[in-house]
């Protein structure tokens, strides 16, 4: 094959692989900016939960953080709110943060066009206000995926985007065990960690990881928390 050729096809490919990697990782900040942890050694963490409200889950999670007294972030998707407001309500009056996760979560959601985007942003975020009676700050892409079409339907939005530094894989089915274990070798405070309302188990998961981070002297808090104590 012509060298040349050949050159051309894997710049071809390396060009893929960064807009691949800049699109699937929140954190790139080709795309959005995000905040995906707060200060190196500054004693805390931020648990943040993805997919809800979640029925079966949320009341037991709300249990589990109280008994810590830690608060939390969760990133809630208005079409899952019906029926559920009660609980939407639960969240902020007990302190923790409430944030934008779509309207729908659809597996399409990230090739809508950007005026769809913005649509389904104040939908949901319209709901949760009006729902919850507090403003929204934040706003976690649906799987966590970036690129052009996400940012034309945030960028007017005036939500803060938020990462994430510790991604928990708990939707893998996993033992809680293993998802802690993976959770704990790389905390090092200051850390925003990834977990799901709807992982199948998230509450055996806190049994484990809230002890585990109490025992180390890291503190939970919002988003908001974390992010004031410096970056």
């Amino acid at each position: 094959m012509n060298p040349l050729i050949l050159i051309g096809i894997l710049l071809l490919v390396l060009v893929l692989l960064f807009l691949v990697w800049a699109s699937a990782y929140i954190c790139s900040g080709i795309y959005l900016k995000a905040f995906c942890r707060g200060k190196r050694g500054s004693g805390a963490v931020a648990l943040t939960f993805d997919d809800g409200p979640c029925g079966e889950n949320l009341p037991g999670i709300l249990e589990r953080l109280e008994k810590y007294n830690y608060k939390a972030s969760f990133f809630l998707v208005g079409s899952r709110v019906e029926g559920k407001e009660a609980l939407v309500r639960e969240l902020v009056q007990k302190g923790h943060l409430v944030g934008n996760h779509s309207w729908s979560h659809r597996p399409a959601f990230p090739l809508y066009p950007g005026k769809r985007i913005t649509e389904e942003l104040q939908q949901n975020s319209a709901l949760l206000e009006k729902v919850g009676g507090a403003p929204l700050r934040w706003f976690r892409p649906p799987f966590g995926v970036s690129n052009p079409r996400v940012r034309r339907g945030w960028k007017n939005s005036g939500l803060l985007v938020a990462g994430w530094s510790i991604r928990s894989f708990d939707t893998r089915g996993e033992k809680a065990a293993v998802v802690v274990e993976r959770i704990e070798r790389r905390l090092r405070g200051g850390d925003v960690i990834l977990l799901h309302e709807n992982s199948l188990h998230i509450l055996e998961i806190l049994d484990l990881l809230l002890p585990a981070l109490s025992e180390k002297g890291l503190k939970g808090l919002t988003l908001d928390q974390l992010k004031e104590t410096g970056s």
